[in-house]
This record gives C-alpha cells, sequence and structure tokens, in this order.
C-alpha cells in the first residue's frame, strides 16, 4: 500500500487504494463480467490481451469462490485486474 499512500497524499481527490481481498477480487471480477456479458466494453483483438483476460479461474475456496489465475511469463493477469479496477467506480 505505500505507492497508493503517496499517490494519495499527491492526489487526494483522485486516488483510493484497493485491498485485494477475496471478496474485493470477486466483487471486481463479477463486475467486469457484466460489462462484457452486456457487451458495454470493447477490446482490441489482441491474443495476448484475450489471453490475459482469459487467465482468470474460479476455483472453488473452503467459503466462497476465489478469482486467481497462475503467474506465467506475461505477468499474474495484470490487464485483467488493471481493467477491473478502472470499471471498478462504474457498478451496475
Amino acid at each position: 500500500m505505500s505507492v497508493a499512500e503517496k499517490v494519495k497524499r499527491r492526489f487526494p481527490s483522485r486516488a483510493q487504494g484497493v485491498y485485494f481481498t477475496q471478496s474485493s477480487k470477486e466483487a471486481m471480477a463479477l463486475n467486469l463480467k457484466k460489462y462484457f456479458k452486456d457487451k458495454s466494453i470493447i477490446i482490441p483483438n489482441d491474443p495476448a490481451l484475450i489471453a490475459d483476460l482469459h487467465a482468470i479461474k474460479r476455483k472453488a475456496g473452503a467459503k466462497s469462490f476465489i478469482y486467481d489465475s497462475d503467474c506465467n511469463e506475461h505477468g499474474h493477469a495484470d490487464c485483467f485486474w488493471a481493467l477491473a479496477l478502472a470499471l471498478r467506480c462504474f457498478k451496475r
């Protein structure tokens, strides 16, 4: 959170830190899924981006579902989470 805290101090009205808990990840993943399902988001036909978006898998956890991906040479589904974070403030 140190990066988020520094940015929040510099841009207090425009920055917010987000904890990646299981519940916050689930909320962001489901929100992003709604955007795709409603066809209200368009992405470029980029195979790397599409693979990154499909990298997130829903797995059964002890009490709820877990939304996560395996880490590979392209990252840890970074584009998926960046898009999910960007759409986080536009919950439907």
